[in-house]
């Protein structure tokens, strides 16, 4: 990234050059990306101000305000909070004066939202003797939503008891 003015007097290098957090899973926020900013040019330059769009956040920033002469870097973090499933982008601009445009990071990440399905919500069992068992009913879980959806463990309460359980500890 150029700037100046008048002919090339500083370029900041982003490290990385852009930020991509894969999935998330929408209403949770990702562990923070550090991004190192570096003047590789003679003359300094102040950071005024960092913008941010999209799903995304500062999450600690040393550069603004930072004066970077040659070689100098500083850094800041960003983490990604999605809000619904899909595909999201973002920028994080870098300005001086909080208007002039010194360098800008792309953002990207994927919103995503297991969700469980059942092919029955409820189950209606026959009378039955006590000290007996009834015939099995079977329930399929699925994950009808977007992403990986983690099983941990199953219950059930009362007087029943699973015939047969193959989603513990399932990824769907």
């Amino acid at each position: 990234i150029l700037g100046g003015g008048h002919g090339t007097l500083f370029v900041l290098t982003l490290t990385p050059d852009t930020l991509d957090f894969g999935e998330q899973i929408v209403g949770t926020t990702s562990d923070a990306q550090t991004v190192t900013v570096k003047n590789t040019k003679v003359d300094s330059v102040t950071i005024g101000t960092l913008e941010i769009t999209g799903e995304f956040a500062i999450a600690s920033d040393n550069c603004t305000g930072t004066n970077l002469t040659q070689n100098q870097t500083c850094s800041f973090s960003v983490r990604f909070s999605p809000t619904s499933d899909g595909a999201k982008t973002g920028t994080v601009t870098l300005l001086y004066n909080e208007s002039v445009f010194l360098a800008a990071l792309p953002l990207a990440g994927t919103g995503i939202a297991p969700a469980v399905g059942l092919s029955a919500t409820s189950l209606t069992f026959a009378p039955q003797f006590i000290g007996t068992t009834s015939a099995a009913q079977t329930v399929t879980l699925t994950n009808v939503g977007t992403g990986t959806l983690e099983i941990g463990t199953l219950t059930i309460s009362g007087d029943f008891s699973f015939r047969t359980n193959t989603c513990n500890g399932a990824s769907l």
